[in-house]
């Protein structure tokens, strides 16, 4: 039996069904992993688990799997603020503001190059949206060499080019 399946025997018990059934719904990591963490702490939160079993009961639900540094931490942090009455705020992204003085900078350096001249000089015309990829992986990684390819971080795999 592994540590996930123990965890939900021995917790599954003390909790109501629809709390059960969150914790029963472990995703794979790239499947919704980190929002299953806030809803699934959340749960145990309404429950009257306290932050130390909260913290317990999600990583033995994933043990068998890879959680990144202060996932657990941060939902357990996160359901916190569920249980007031104040609303929730939307975690913040932070985006770079574009540096106008450097960007003029280079394009200074560029001694009038500009995006046409870049196409002009391209040696790879891309002038229909057929597939290219394989073209321009070409022209960017001569020969053979090991690339990581992935449509998420959870698929993420290294292989030699000709693979």
């Amino acid at each position: 039996m592994s540590l996930s399946e123990l965890f939900h025997r021995n917790l599954g018990g003390n909790l109501p069904q629809w709390a059960r059934d969150i914790l029963a719904a472990t995703p794979s990591r790239g499947e919704g992993l980190n929002r299953w963490f806030l809803k699934a702490a959340i749960a145990l939160r309404r429950c009257g688990r306290n932050e130390q079993d909260i913290r317990a009961a999600l990583e033995a639900a994933t043990a068998d799997q890879p959680v990144r540094h202060g996932e657990v931490e941060r939902a357990v942090v996160r359901s916190a603020e569920y249980m007031s009455d104040r609303p929730v705020p939307a975690p913040q992204r932070t985006w770079s503001t574009e540096d106008g003085a450097l960007r003029r900078k280079v394009i200074q350096q560029a001694n009038g190059v500009e995006v046409v001249d870049l196409w002009e000089r391209s040696p790879c015309r891309l002038t229909d949206d057929g597939p290219n990829a394989d073209g321009i992986v070409d022209l960017l990684f001569p020969g053979d060499p090991l690339l990581c390819c992935a449509a998420t971080l959870a698929s993420a795999h290294t292989a030699p080019r000709s693979w």
